[in-house]
């Protein structure tokens, strides 16, 4: 990763964003029986390959932890996350962790 980014949980559009440029990145999310589940993640294509999804999907996997939740996941992009971040997989919802394998 490069440089920290700026990221806000925006609960009026159910995602975790951050500018960059004149876009967003952004993990799109639900509440799914008091779980959060982690549904997309989209990068513009001129910020790819930064760590901007990474550091995306480390604050929605923080945020869990602090509101102490554990997390559905949905997205392509955090399963595969996860595989290079398994400290994180405690907050998986654990019938959610035997899908991630």
């Amino acid at each position: 990763m490069n440089n920290t980014i700026n990221i806000t949980d925006n609960t009026n559009e159910l995602r975790f964003e951050a500018p960059v440029g004149n876009d967003i990145a952004f993990i799109s999310y639900r509440w799914e029986h008091g779980k959060l589940a982690l549904m997309h993640t989209e990068v513009p294509e001129q910020a790819e390959g930064k760590g901007i999804a990474s550091q995306l999907a480390k604050f929605a996997f923080e945020q869990a932890k602090q509101q102490q939740r554990k997390v559905l996941v949905f997205c392509p992009y955090v399963s595969a996350w996860l595989n290079r971040h398994p400290k994180y997989r405690e907050f998986v919802e654990k019938d959610y962790n035997d899908k991630l394998k």
